[in-house]
């Protein structure tokens, strides 16, 4: 549970928006869920039509006008207002490149709409609605020629999911000394605002606030009866979309409108800003009071005594632990056996004892080219040249020794799994093990041990044919043995890639069958050594051995510390900064127990050095390193998660998407391979 900047939160409910934004489904393609829509060849236009209505037909110089982009979306779909009510989407923006000399108004937001949307509640607009801008020219503005307006805009469409759109228009427009008005335009207009487009504070009203922190609470006088469905659309986001608002009727007339602050929603914990004022428009379904619409703009200073909110940025979001009554129902929700119905674009290939067998053997093949099994291969390949000319008998011998020791530890861990999953009915995945910081942390151990003996820091025997060297003899098969041993140990986490269909069937199956499966896999990754060994005449091609083999070994030290490396973003992820910093320091100590060992050990070191340097110091030492390493494989990574849009991750339980799902809510499942 585990980069980049700013709100990356931003799209968190439109993930299935984002992919769906290059398959959007045109009105006349609803029966194909994966058809595309035409696009506009010069906008980006999926379920929206746009066009740009100008209010003059010719400008005067100095003379306001107004250009307004006219926004239709398809049925059900809409766009949004400049508080979108969650503070993630994406609002109409339109920018206008205009001739010098000229300026442009604030937009002119309508008075948007409430909406249920996944199950939060939005601010937006449906159907056809008009944002208009007054542009005023210049009043040295020469007459007689054609100006031109650029307007790009951009907005966000939403239905079950969400669509970026855009669009872009250039007018020319004609200068002359009268305005000339273009009627229809201006009917149509007209029409929308009256309906539409919030008036100013109508005279003889008297508003004023109380904020205590929590609620602020708006006391209006008007002249007139306040319609019961008042409804305060907050412009800036210091107002909770998400709670109710509370209208009362005038004792001494003066009505009372309670609207909650926003402390935040199940999307983002941050909280709304705190101003000096409040700012935003009154609606009703009635035309108001003094006012000849249905709504108006009222914006009035706020004596607050809310504190602003600390910066989130860098302050983790703690986890909230679900209580035993939560953790009850969760589990009560839960069900094993149901599976998630996947929609995919071609017919499923069911996998079969057949197929399983097969994309466990190639897959065990083609895990000896991945960078977990790579540095082991480079060692192996060592182990051939040395034996080039020898023995064939021996040579065969050595890849069986690899072989058994690959195979036999292969059944070892497959066969812990399998009694956890058969005897003890606890449900086990291929490369659990890898979920466990101590098992991870050796495996670091070894390879970085084992780097350092090929990097010649010290040494145990001399022999090339067995990963790290000889454990017993020169040329010991029980090197080839230890090979096939580690390379079991390491190959597990990068086996997914190739192995994901045949493990989850191999899983699924009786005992004895999987233990089959295993035994294949094992064999797969095997045998391009058992080729080599039983066919001595393709090792006899291989180089010579000489100096080379030196600078090799040497350089494979490195693949082995890459290795390493890898695998300690998973210790990170599993025990947090303190424990991967405490076992870097255990590394070292283990480096310096290995260096003693490797100086003191030399047979020309006299016999007591050699016992009590050669030996008992690095024994002491290398114990302290291993100590470290017990001491930070036993922490764990806070269970706080700061993330872009300061979002609050939780620990996912059995039946915590079913309940949050019972209640409307979106459920956001944070996975990846880090164990």
């Amino acid at each position: 549970m585990l980069p980049p900047a700013q709100l990356l939160m931003k799209y968190l409910l439109l993930s299935l928006g984002l992919i769906l934004s290059i398959a959007a489904p045109s009105p006349a393609q609803e029966d194909d869920p994966f058809a595309v829509a035409a696009l506009d060849q010069q906008n980006k236009l999926t379920v929206s039509k746009a066009e740009v209505l100008v209010d003059a037909t010719a400008i005067a110089p100095g003379k306001p006008f107004t250009v307004t982009l006219k926004l239709t979306h398809e049925p059900e779909w809409h766009s949004y207002y400049h508080n979108d009510g969650i503070g993630i989407s994406k609002i109409p923006n339109l920018r206008w490149t205009l001739p010098e000399g000229f300026t442009a108004g604030e937009l002119q937001w309508p008075t948007p709409h409430r909406a249920a949307f996944v199950g939060m509640i939005t601010y937006g607009y449906l159907d056809t609605n008009y944002f208009s801008t007054t542009i005023t020219p210049p009043t040295d503005l020469p007459t007689g020629e054609n100006i031109t307006i650029d307007l790009n805009a951009d907005w966000q469409t939403c239905k079950e999911s969400c669509i970026d759109e855009s669009f872009s228009k250039s007018l020319s427009i004609p200068v002359k000394a009268q305005t000339e008005p273009n009627e229809s335009a201006q009917k149509a207009l007209a029409a929308y605002n009256a309906e539409h487009l919030p008036s100013d504070t109508p005279e003889g009203w008297n508003i004023s606030s109380k904020d205590d922190g929590t609620n602020i609470t708006l006391r209006i006088e008007a002249k007139g009866q306040l319609p019961d469905d008042l409804f305060f659309f907050d412009f800036d986001g210091q107002v909770d979309p998400q709670a109710a608002q509370k209208f009362t009727a005038p004792e001494d007339g003066v009505w009372e409108l309670i609207v909650p602050r926003n402390k935040g929603n199940d999307f983002s914990d941050k909280p709304g800003p705190i101003l000096d004022s409040l700012y935003g428009i009154l609606a009703a379904h009635d035309t108001l009071p003094g006012a000849d619409r249905p709504s108006v703009w009222i914006e009035i200073p706020l004596d607050s005594k809310a504190t602003a909110a600390p910066d989130k940025a860098a302050a983790p979001v703690v986890v909230r632990e679900d209580t035993p009554e939560e953790i009850a129902e969760m589990a009560a929700l839960y069900n094993s056996d149901e599976k998630i119905n996947y929609v995919l674009l071609k017919e499923t290939a069911k996998t079969t004892l057949w197929t399983a067998l097969v994309g466990a053997f190639i897959g065990g093949i083609l895990l000896n080219l991945m960078p977990c099994v790579f540095p082991v291969l480079g060692i192996k390949v060592l182990g051939f040249v040395e034996q080039a000319g020898s023995d064939p008998g021996k040579v065969r011998r050595h890849g069986l020794a690899f072989t058994a020791g690959l195979v036999a530890s292969m059944w070892v861990l497959a066969g812990t799994i399998l009694t956890l999953k058969f005897a003890l009915g606890q449900e086990v995945n291929w490369g659990q093990q890898m979920g466990n910081p101590y098992f991870v942390g050796a495996i670091i151990i070894l390879l970085f041990v084992l780097g350092l003996n090929l990097a010649g820091v010290f040494e145990i025997g001399t022999s090339l044919s067995g990963a790290g060297g000889d454990l017993q003899r020169k040329k010991g098969y029980s090197g080839s043995f230890f090979s096939g041993v580690l390379t079991t140990l390491i190959a597990t986490p990068c086996s997914g890639p190739f192995l994901g269909a045949a493990m989850s069937f191999t899983l699924a199956q009786p005992a004895v069958t999987a233990m089959f499966l295993f035994t294949i896999f094992a064999l797969g990754i095997a045998s391009p050594y058992l080729f080599l060994s039983f066919f001595p005449a393709l090792i006899n091609k291989l180089p010579r051995p000489g100096a080379w083999m030196e600078t090799f070994k040497k350089a494979m030290s490195f693949a082995l510390f890459g290795t390493a490396a890898f695998f300690l973003k998973t210790f990170g992820t599993q025990t947090g900064v303190d424990g991967i910093s405490w076992l870097v320091m255990g590394l070292a100590v283990l480096a310096l127990a290995t260096f003693i060992y490797g100086h003191w050990s030399l047979p020309h070191i006299s016999k007591g050095k050699r016992l009590w340097l050669g030996k008992l110091v690095p024994i002491g030492v290398a114990a302290l390193g291993l100590w470290i390493y017990f001491d930070a494989s036993g922490k764990s990574a806070p269970l706080t998660k700061a993330h872009n849009g300061h979002l609050a991750w939780e620990t996912w339980r059995p039946g915590k998407v079913e309940l949050r799902r019972s209640k409307g809510r979106i459920v956001w499942v944070d996975y990846t391979a880090d164990w």
